[in-house]
């Protein structure tokens, strides 16, 4: 895909993505953020490097995501995913395991039917995951 026109590139979504990910590098909020310690690969301080990386696989609606959110940006670790994708990927997310397959609690909620309130309330309360995913819900007649 060629590089944004220099007319719209700097309100292109992928531009402003690349910004983004640059301020979030650059400028952590405090030692705490989860940004703390993440940098981008020393190629992408140009808008063009960063495109030619990553521009092939842009799409409208989707935003850079880190495959694995604990590495830094980089061609090997980034994708363009949408807000579904980015939300199951978060490293604050809840995972759990169950018969070898691990996933994190909204998509063990959403696979076996259950919301996810009652899953979160069932491991609050001290039920093992096999339990809880594999326990019917009783519904009051």
């Amino acid at each position: 895909m060629s590089l944004p026109n220099k007319s719209s590139g700097n309100r292109h979504p992928a531009y402003q993505a690349w910004l983004s990910l640059r301020f979030r590098c650059n400028n952590p909020v405090g030692k705490n953020s989860c940004y703390a310690g993440i940098s981008y690969d020393s190629k992408w301080e140009s808008f063009e490097s960063f495109w030619e990386d990553m521009g092939s696989t842009w799409a409208s609606g989707l935003t850079i995501d880190r495959i694995d959110s604990t590495k830094n940006y980089c061609k090997s670790n980034c994708r363009w995913a949408d807000k579904y994708v980015q939300a199951n990927n978060k490293s604050n997310n809840r995972r759990l395991t169950y018969m070898g397959i691990t996933k994190n609690l909204h998509q063990w909620a959403d696979e076996v039917g259950l919301k996810r309130t009652t899953l979160l309330m069932r491991l609050t309360y001290g039920w093992s995951v096999e339990k809880a995913l594999t326990t019917p819900v009783r519904r009051n007649s």
